[in-house]
């Protein structure tokens, strides 16, 4: 309705109120009624244009509100991570102390949502006579899947890597999912560094979450020397990381042809994994994590 309509439109409502007054209808009579209805509906109609507006101002919010909604629920996250990991650490490390024997947290790699889960570990039924200790999965625990686009790699002190990321199962194999370190505590609640090993002693537990081809275990090394369980860890954008062709595995531990990992490539991957992630460090007595510089 354009201007010119509106008034004409607001002449004759005033028009007609006059003729009700003049001829005292009562103001409830159904003229009257007729009258101030139509008069209302048609003072409250809205332009092509004014409803155009109105859209285009809802349209503005919700492109804004998308990155916010992001942020919240957790996608590519860093904070988020750091927040999930420091919960599950915290109910390995309460575990460990209510049961008094080791618990801990492994770290693997999902491949079908490519995405890193921790999952709670514990000292296995079967001890082998050997200084490491043998881990298998809690049962009836659920598995925690850190947010979209972040990735996490351990901090050692391997004679070949500072850093631990996912490797096969064993050397040059293609079966089972990629495992990455392990966070341990013993029976006091305390971090400490083991050498550990996986148990799989059937279909089920750790050798159901690692897809294990076969009940066996599985020791891990770097070739030279039983591995430790690890003391912090490193938060960084998974996106970035594989923009500069870095692959997931590590000297010594993945040796799958065609991957091509050596000491200078590692040396490389370490460097940047120094100057672009998040370096979280875990307080030896009570569990919590201590972001680094």
């Amino acid at each position: 309705m354009t201007p010119k309509h509106r008034q004409v439109q607001s002449t004759k409502c005033r028009m007609q109120s006059a003729e009700c007054r003049v001829n005292n209808r009562a103001p409830d009579s159904s003229l009257c009624t007729l009258h101030s209805a139509l008069c209302t509906s048609s003072r409250s109609g809205f332009t092509l244009t004014e409803m155009l507006v109105v859209i285009g101002i809802i349209i503005l919010f919700v492109t804004l509100a998308i990155p916010a909604i992001s942020a919240i629920t957790g996608t590519r996250s860093i904070s988020a991570a750091e927040n999930q990991i420091s919960a599950v650490l915290a109910r390995a490390r309460e575990e460990a102390i209510g049961i008094q024997d080791y618990r801990g947290v492994l770290f693997y790699l999902d491949p079908r949502e490519d995405r890193v889960v921790a999952i709670l570990v514990r000292t296995a039924d079967s001890q082998p006579a050997s200084n490491l200790i043998f881990l298998d999965a809690v049962a009836n625990r659920d598995y925690l899947m850190l947010p979209q686009g972040v990735r996490l790699q351990t901090i050692c002190d391997d004679s070949k890597n500072r850093y631990f990321g996912f490797n096969p199962l064993s050397p040059a194999s293609t079966e089972g999912v990629l495992h990455g370190g392990v966070i341990l505590f013993d029976g006091q609640g305390r971090l400490v560094s083991k050498q550990y090993a996986f148990s799989f002693p059937n279909n089920g537990g750790l050798a159901a979450a690692l897809k294990a081809p076969t009940p066996s275990q599985l020791i891990v090394s770097n070739g030279n020397s039983f591995f430790r369980s690890q003391m912090g860890l490193v938060l960084f954008d998974s996106a970035a990381f594989k923009a500069q062709g870095f692959t997931e595995g590590d000297l010594g531990f993945d040796t799958t042809p065609g991957n091509g990992i050596t000491a200078a490539t590692e040396s490389t991957k370490e460097a940047w994994l120094d100057a672009n992630s998040t370096p979280l460090l875990i307080n030896r007595f009570n569990g919590t994590l201590i972001r680094g510089e």
